[in-house]
C-alpha cells in the first residue's frame, strides 16, 4: 500500500507519536518531504495551530484567534493555501515519502491539502497522514480504496515505511 493514515483518537493523540516518526525516517536518510503538526488546537483558543515543513523547519500558523467562546472551526484557509506549497514543492521534488500532517474534515470534503494530495498520489509517491475514525471511510473513498489504515505504532509505520 502506497498510502497510508495512522488512525488517531482526535485531540492531538497522535502528534507525538509522529514526531518521532518523522525524526526516525530522517534519521535513516529517507528522503522525505511535507508537513507535520507542530501544535494541534489549543482548547482555550489561544495559541495558534501550527504546522511544519519536514525539510526545511519553516513554521505555519494555520489557525485565525476566533475567540475563546467561538464554537466555528478555526483553521483559516488562506494559511492552509500558504503551506500548501510546502506539498507542491515536495510534488516537484519527488521524494520517497510525502507526510500531510492530517486528512481531516476539510480534506474529506475535497478542501485543505486534498488537490495536492491527489496530485501527488497521482505521481506514485508514497503518502503517509493521520485520520480520525470519523474520517476513515472518506480516507478510504479518497485514495480509492487504495489508501491503507495503521495504528499508533512507530514500530508498524516504520515497518510500512521500509516497504516503499
Amino acid at each position: 500500500m502506497r498510502f497510508a493514515a495512522v488512525l488517531h483518537e482526535g485531540h492531538g493523540s497522535c502528534d507525538a507519536l509522529m514526531q518521532a516518526v518523522v525524526e526516525q525516517l530522517k534519521a535513516s536518510q529517507l528522503p522525505i518531504r511535507g508537513l507535520q503538526t507542530w501544535r494541534g488546537k489549543d482548547p482555550n483558543g489561544r495559541l495558534p495551530m501550527l504546522i511544519q515543513d519536514i525539510h526545511t523547519g519553516d513554521i505555519y500558523p494555520i489557525s485565525q484567534p476566533l475567540g475563546s467562546g467561538s464554537q466555528s472551526c478555526s483553521l483559516n484557509p488562506g494559511a492552509l493555501a500558504n503551506a500548501s506549497a510546502v506539498l507542491r514543492a515536495a510534488l516537484a521534488d519527488k521524494p520517497d515519502l510525502v507526510i500531510v500532517n492530517r486528512f481531516g474534515n476539510m480534506e474529506a470534503k475535497g478542501q485543505g491539502f486534498a488537490a495536492e494530495m491527489l496530485a501527488i498520489m497521482a505521481e506514485d509517491i508514497p503518502v503517509l497522514t493521520v485520520t480520525s475514525h470519523q474520517y476513515q471511510q472518506q480516507w478510504l473513498a479518497f485514495t480509492g480504496e487504495q489508501g491503507g489504515l495503521l495504528p499508533q505504532s512507530i514500530d508498524t509505520i516504520l515497518q510500512w515505511a521500509k516497504t516503499l
